[in-house]
């Protein structure tokens, strides 16, 4: 089975992987603000909602492809976050709002002719939530708890499990980010080129810190914002046993719990720590809503 962040990358290049429990999200060196181009689609050409007779253990998750997106089994909380780009295990992103928009499952499809891109289909969905569920929301940035990434070390030394990627693949990575067709290769050690992973642990291959904070953030339940200066790309390998499946779950991580060992573990392998702060951080809110009448 592949594992959450894989099958997260492989939704944001536009291909199609279910398993179950699901949790598919984007993998982007920040959050993503859908960002309509100026000839692209505002609407669905065709779209419909349907309440989910699946239980919440199932999981939910979302299928891309070209002009089609499939979310399943999500919360009304879940499709925003989608929409809207935020971290799914923030438990602050979305403020406001009735309970059962945290509760309740919908099943949701939308088409459209000539949309090729997520950004895309993330503007319809937001239009298609204002149609059908009559959601009005705004954004502030709110002051949150969040955490930062630092220097776990004065002098500012990496551990043995986070090292610069080389020149010539760094290089590599930056050409083939926009590119959704390029071809799948691998490293020496059977992980994908470019791509994050979390089999095992952590495993970054000529990524940017922003995707190790996102994973991070995932698992800890809160914002996790980079201090640490560094803007080269790296290969990490962070070896843990961590649990994502709040993820498939829509939920929170228990960071005192089941994946409390993150605290030390990136200490030790990457020289790296999470420190408790106070930040700025984008938040949705909603001021108002309506359950949809079903298709």
């Amino acid at each position: 089975m592949r594992s959450t962040r894989e099958k997260a990358l492989m939704a944001a290049i536009g291909i199609v992987a279910f398993a179950t429990p699901i949790s598919l999200r984007v993998v982007t060196a920040a959050a993503p603000q859908a960002q309509l181009p100026a000839s692209g689609p505002v609407r669905f050409d065709a779209a419909s909602i349907k309440p989910s007779q699946a239980p919440a253990v199932d999981g939910n998750g979302f299928r891309i492809s070209p002009g089609h997106l499939v979310a399943v089994n999500n919360t009304v909380e879940g499709l925003v976050r989608f929409a809207y780009g935020l971290e799914p295990a923030d438990e602050g992103a979305i403020a406001g709002g009735p309970q059962w928009i945290r509760s309740d499952r919908f099943e949701v499809e939308g088409k459209a002719e000539g949309a090729s891109s997520l950004p895309e289909l993330q503007v319809m969905l937001r239009a298609l939530l204002a149609d059908r569920f009559a959601l009005r929301l705004h954004e502030e940035m709110r002051e949150r708890e969040i955490f930062a990434l630092v220097f776990a070390r004065s002098d500012k030394r990496l551990g043995p499990g986070l090292r610069p990627t080389a020149p010539g693949e760094a290089a590599h990575c930056s050409s083939i980010e926009s590119d959704p067709a390029a071809t799948r290769e691998f490293t020496p050690d059977g992980m994908r080129r470019c791509a994050t992973s979390a089999r095992g642990g952590i495993r970054l291959r000529g990524r940017p810190l922003a995707d190790l904070t996102q994973m991070l953030g995932e698992l800890v339940g809160r914002t996790v914002i980079d201090r640490t200066g560094l803007d080269q790309r790296f290969d990490a390998d962070l070896n843990a046993a961590l649990n994502w499946d709040h993820l498939a779950l829509g939920g929170v991580s228990d960071t005192l719990g089941i994946n409390a060992m993150i605290f030390t573990a990136l200490q030790e392998q990457l020289g790296l720590k999470l420190q408790a702060a106070r930040g700025a951080v984008r938040t949705i809110v909603i001021d108002s809503i309506e359950k949809p009448a079903a298709d």
